[in-house]
């Protein structure tokens, strides 16, 4: 089985723990799972909410 995973993020070995996890319990037939690397898509771009106007004294 191939999972592709973007990045190498601080999480990306516990997605790789729990998917092998998950593999070898729903589906014990399958031999392996092999993770393959693809490059992050773009940055996301947080969007907040507009700082309150100043009040004119």
């Amino acid at each position: 089985m191939h999972v592709e995973i973007a990045g190498g993020g601080c999480g990306a070995d516990t997605v790789k723990d729990v998917v092998t996890a998950a593999v070898e319990k729903l589906a014990p037939e399958v031999a392996g799972v092999v993770f393959d690397a693809v490059p992050a898509g773009p940055a996301l771009l947080q969007i907040g909410m507009r700082p309150p106007e100043s009040v004119r004294t």
